[in-house]
C-alpha cells in the first residue's frame, strides 16, 4: 500500500509567514481549509477558475488531478486568465493550441509533493521541478495591504500568491492562488543570457570560443524508457522498495557570469569596440585568460595577447575554438553540464553545519576540471571573513592553514530587474569576482580533502532530479515522496557495469546513514562488476577513499585503479563474520588526546578510516535541512559500520582520465554501494608529527 502524508498535516505544522508585523499576524487556522475533494473537482467547482479549468481541459490534464496523489497547483483566477489572453491577443482559451495550454497547466502544476506556504519561507527554488520538468523559483515581496506592509511571494518572477492567503489543502493536492499565469521559457540557455544587455561581454565569450553550441541540448530523443519495461518496477536489494527506470534522458547546464559592471569596475575591462570592431571587454577577457593558462604561449591556438588594443584583431585570438585555448578555457570553466537550481548546488542534508560547511565538486566544461562549491556558516571554524549563509566558488579558507586563503566568488541565487534566469535546459547566475584553473588555484583550493558524492560524478543525474526531498519514511518500505532509479546501462556516462547487475539509486531519507542522504549500489545475482571514472585532480600524490555504509546485503570487493589490483579485498558487509575490524573499532566521537590517537591509528593501519564527525544522520523527523544539529542527528563517525576504506596511495596524472573498478569476489548474492569519494592529497593525510593532522570531520 503506497504510504501518503494526509494533507491535514500541513495545517497542523504551517506557521503564519505572511505578516511582517506580530499585530498584524492573521490566525493560524485562516491559512489553510481543508477540503475533501480532488484538484480537478475544486477547480470545476469554483467559478474564479473556470478560465483555468477550461485550459486545463483542453490540454487533456483534468482526469490526472482527479486521482490520489499529491499535487501543488499555483492556479491564476480568472482575472489572471484575462491578462494572460490579452498578452497573446486572443480572447480566450478556444483561441490557444493545445499546446499552449499544455504549457501553462504543466508549468502551474508540481506532481509527487504538497508545497504549503511553509515550504516557500526560505528557498530560492522549489526543490521538486513542476510538469515541465522546471524548478520554480521563489522570492518573497513585500507589498502594501491597507495601511499595513505585508509579505507575499513571486512564482518564476511573474506570479505572485493572492494575498491575503486563501490557500485550499485539498484530498490530493494544494492550491495556492495567483494573480498571473506563472511565465516560463522555451528558450534554451543561450538564448536566455543573450537577452540580458548586462551579461554582454560573457555572451561574447561564449559565441567566440563555440561554446554556445554546446549548450544547446535538450534531451536525448534517442532514449526510450519502453525498451526498458521489464525493469519499469523492480526491487532493489533493500527488498520491498521500489526502483523505477528514469522516464526521460535531459541535458542541462549551468553558467556562472560575472555581469559586465563588476568586470568593468574590478578588473578595469574596456567599454564598447576597438578601432577594428572587436570587443573591448572581449579582448580585455582574453589578456587575462592569457595570465591565468600561459603554458601555451607561442603554439598556433594561442594567438597573441600583447597586440596594441586599438589594432587588436579578431585573428590574433588564435584559434579561440580549441579547447586548450586561455579564452575558452576561462569560459568554460565558468560553466558545467548540469543544470543546477541554487538550492540543488549544495546539500545540508548531513552536513551539520556547527562543524563544517556544505561543500561539493564538480567537473566544469573546461575538460572536466573541478571547481568547488561551499555554502559557509558563521556557526563554524571555516567561516573567516566570508559572508553568512552564502555561497561561494572556489573558495579557501582553512585556520590551520592561513597560508591556503583564498577569496573566491560570490553566487547570487537571482539576478536583479526582473531577467529571465531559466531555460528550458539550464539556468545562469551572477557571481561577483571571475574563477579560474590556474596553478594557484590548484595550489590553494584543491590542497584539501575533497569529499564527492557520486550523484555529482554524473550529470544525468541532476538533469533528471534523481534527488528528491527527504522522505518521511522510517522503514524501507514504498513512499511516494521518493524517487528511486533503475539506471538503464549507457543512461550515465563514464561508467560501466556487467550485464547481469544491476545498478540503482535510493533517494535521501531520515534515518538513513549515507553521505547526503542517499546512495548508488550495483548488485547482482552472485556477483558485481562496475567501473567508473574518476574525477580529474591537480598531478600529486593522492589517498583514494571510497565511503558507505556496511550493510547485511554487502559482498568482498577487490578494487582497481586503472585496471591494477588494489591491495586485497575488503568486506562490506556488517554481518560478514570474518570482517575483524570491528573488534578494534572504538567511537571517536567520545575519545580524546592519546586514547583518539591510538583509535585511529589502529583502523589506519588496516586501510581503514572511521566515519566523518562533521557528517550526520537524522534519529528524528526533519523536513529542513539547516535545522541538522547535536540534538536530532548523531555523527557517521560514532557507529562501526560507517567507513571509509583505503583503495589506493599513489601519484594521479592530470592528463589522464583515471578509473575504479570495484568487482566482487564472493559467491554471494551482494551489492556494493557507491556513496562517496574522498580524495585527499598527501599534504593532507600525510602530515608529519610537527604539522597539523587531518581532521575527523
Amino acid at each position: 500500500m503506497e504510504k501518503r502524508a494526509h494533507p491535514c498535516f500541513a495545517v497542523l505544522v504551517i506557521s503564519m509567514l505572511f505578516v511582517v508585523s506580530c499585530d498584524d499576524s492573521l490566525p493560524e487556522d485562516s491559512l489553510y481549509t481543508y477540503k475533501r475533494q480532488m484538484l480537478s473537482e475544486y477547480l470545476l467547482s469554483h467559478p474564479q477558475y473556470s478560465e483555468f479549468s477550461k485550459l486545463v481541459d483542453k490540454a487533456n490534464h483534468l482526469d490526472l488531478l482527479g486521482v490520489y496523489g499529491n499535487f501543488t497547483c499555483f492556479a491564476p483566477n480568472n482575472e489572471a486568465m484575462k491578462i494572460f489572453y490579452e498578452q497573446r491577443g486572443v480572447s480566450g482559451v478556444d483561441e490557444l493550441s493545445v499546446q499552449d495550454c499544455d504549457s501553462v497547466a504543466r508549468t502551474a502544476i508540481i506532481s509527487g509533493v504538497m508545497y504549503t506556504l511553509g515550504d516557500l519561507r526560505s528557498v530560492h527554488f522549489l526543490s521538486e521541478p513542476n510538469m515541465m520538468g522546471r524548478n520554480l523559483s521563489v522570492e518573497p515581496m513585500t507589498i502594501i495591504y491597507g495601511t499595513d506592509s505585508v509579505t507575499t511571494y513571486r512564482i518564476n518572477r511573474g506570479a505572485s500568491l493572492v494575498y491575503p492567503p486563501v490557500t485550499d489543502s485539498l484530498e490530493n493536492a494544494v492550491i495556492h492562488p495567483v494573480n498571473r499565469v506563472v511565465p516560463w521559457s522555451n528558450m534554451t540557455l543561450p538564448y536566455v543570457m543573450k537577452d540580458n544587455e548586462a551579461i554582454s561581454i560573457f555572451n561574447h565569450c561564449i559565441e567566440f570560443t563555440g561554446l554556445v553550441n554546446k549548450i544547446q541540448a535538450i534531451c536525448d530523443n534517442s532514449y526510450d524508457p519502453q525498451y526498458w519495461r521489464d525493469d519499469m518496477k523492480m526491487e532493489g536489494y533493500r527488498g520491498e522498495r521500489w526502483y523505477w527506470v528514469p522516464t526521460a534522458r535531459n541535458y542541462g547546464f549551468t553558467c556562472f557570469v560575472v555581469p559586465d559592471s563588476v568586470l568593468h569596475e574590478v578588473y578595469g575591462f574596456g567599454h564598447g569596440a576597438n578601432a577594428q570592431g572587436v570587443s573591448r571587454g572581449l579582448i580585455d577577457m582574453y589578456k587575462y585568460a592569457c595570465t591565468k593558462y600561459p603554458e601555451g604561449s607561442g603554439s598556433a591556438w594561442y594567438g597573441n595577447p600583447d597586440v596594441n588594443t586599438e589594432s587588436f584583431r579578431l585573428a590574433d585570438f588564435g584559434k579561440a575554438t580549441d579547447e586548450r585555448n586561455p579564452l575558452y578555457r576561462l569560459t568554460a570553466y565558468h560553466m558545467m553540464p548540469r543544470n543546477a537550481p541554487f538550492e540543488r548546488l549544495y546539500s545540508n542534508c548531513t552536513i551539520c553545519h556547527y562543524d563544517i560547511n556544505p561543500t561539493e565538486w564538480y567537473s566544469s566544461m573546461d575538460a572536466d576540471h573541478l571547481f568547488k562549491v561551499e555554502y559557509v556558516y558563521n556557526t563554524n571554524r571555516f567561516q573567516g571573513q566570508r559572508q553568512n549563509e552564502t555561497l561561494y566558488l572556489n573558495s579557501m579558507y582553512d585556520p590551520d592553514h592561513p597560508q591556503l586563503t583564498m577569496r573566491g566568488a560570490i553566487v547570487s541565487p537571482s539576478l536583479p530587474d526582473d531577467k529571465e534566469q531559466q531555460a528550458v535546459n539550464g539556468i545562469y547566475y551572477y557571481i561577483d569576482r571571475l574563477i579560474d584553473y590556474s596553478q594557484e588555484t590548484q595550489n590553494k583550493v584543491f590542497n584539501t580533502r575533497m569529499r564527492i558524492d557520486f550523484l555529482t560524478f554524473w550529470p544525468e543525474a541532476i538533469n533528471n532530479n534523481f534527488r528528491s526531498a527527504i522522505s518521511w519514511d522510517e522503514n524501507f518500505g514504498i513512499d511516494s515522496r521518493e524517487k528511486n532509479w533503475a539506471i538503464p546501462p549507457g543512461y550515465l556516462e563514464n561508467i560501466e557495469w556487467d550485464p547481469s547487475c544491476k545498478l540503482t539509486y535510493t533517494s535521501p531519507r531520515n534515518w538513513f546513514g549515507s553521505f547526503e542522504g542517499d546512495e548508488f549500489a550495483v548488485s547482482g545475482t552472485g556477483s558485481y562488476d562496475v567501473t567508473f571514472r574518476l574525477p580529474r585532480v591537480p598531478a600529486g600524490i593522492y589517498q583514494i577513499r571510497l565511503y558507505f555504509a556496511l550493510t547485511d546485503g554487502g559482498g568482498l570487493s577487490q578494487a582497481y585503479i586503472d585496471g591494477i589490483p588494489c591491495g586485497t579485498p575488503f568486506s562490506t558487509s556488517s554481518g560478514d563474520p570474518t570482517w575483524t575490524i570491528r573488534n578494534d573499532w572504538q567511537d571517536i566521537s567520545k575519545l580524546s588526546g592519546d586514547a583518539l590517537i591510538e583509535a585511529k591509528k589502529t583502523l589506519h593501519n588496516h586501510g581503514w578510516y572511521h566515519g566523518p564527525l562533521g557528517v550526520r544522520y537524522r534519529i528524528v523527523q526533519l523536513h529542513d535541512d539547516r535545522l541538522l544539529n547535536y540534538n536530532n542527528s548523531l555523527p557517521m563517525g560514532g557507529k562501526w559500520y560507517h567507513i571509509r576504506r583505503v583503495i589506493y596511495t599513489g601519484n594521479l596524472d592530470p592528463d589522464t582520465y583515471h578509473t575504479m573498478r570495484l568487482k566482487s569476489v564472493s559467491d554471494l548474492n551482494a551489492s556494493q554501494i557507491l556513496d562517496c569519494i574522498e580524495i585527499v592529497p598527501k599534504s593532507v593525510y600525510g602530515v608529519e608529527a610537527t604539522g597539523k593532522a587531518e581532521d575527523d570531520y
